[in-house]
């Protein structure tokens, strides 16, 4: 029975209206699952950090140090993970925010292939400030940040836990966690319609 951690961040901003959860998932094959946790963590932070003066100023990202152990083939949860804890990360960006379903995206892509397609994941990045919005599209600088961002995720600190993407149960077809081989930031600004826990 193969696990993996799932951890989680929260983008709280109650004065513009914005709330947002960002769930990553990681690989126990690497150190204990306190270790996994401590450096998931801490990456979490680093991406967020790093990103933080393209983030509205009346928001906080609250990144988590406990997270869920889970069997990759049916999603059960088999224990908790507590790792050491990050600072909470402010945004530093004032001005307008742009509508809040207007959001960046991050796509997550695997070398691995299920019923003949690969997968994949993202991660969408809430409340831009206008200032990043230039005739519709996300601005270079925008662009650039995210993207040194998004490469943190990968960037070990201290135990090289690769961050995964779980591809859940379904169809008869037990789940199962891929690492992530690249991440590309979407020129364009995504909508998000829906999203899952």
């Amino acid at each position: 029975m193969a696990q993996f951690l799932r951890t989680r961040a929260t983008w709280n901003a109650p004065s513009s209206g914005g709330t947002a959860l960002f769930t990553y998932y990681w690989g126990l094959a690497v150190g204990t699952p306190s270790d996994v946790m401590t450096e998931a963590a801490a990456r979490v932070h680093a991406f967020w950090d790093s990103f933080k003066s393209f983030m509205p100023n009346t928001g906080t990202v609250i990144i988590d140090n406990f997270g869920d152990e889970v069997d990759e083939t049916d999603g059960a949860i088999v224990g908790q993970a507590v790792g050491s804890a990050v600072a909470n990360v402010n945004g530093t960006a004032g001005g307008d925010i742009l509508p809040y379903q207007t959001q960046g995206l991050i796509r997550l892509s695997t070398s691995n292939f299920v019923t003949g397609r690969r997968v994949k994941g993202r991660q969408y990045i809430p409340q831009p400030n206008e200032v990043y919005n230039a005739g519709g599209v996300p601005t270079a600088p925008y662009l650039a940040g995210l993207q040194t961002a998004a490469d943190l995720l990968g960037t070990v600190i201290s135990t090289a836990a690769p961050q995964q993407i779980w591809h859940r149960p379904n169809g008869g077809l037990a789940g199962h966690a891929y690492d992530i081989t690249s991440r590309a930031v979407s020129p364009s600004w995504a909508v998000l319609k829906s999203r899952r826990a």
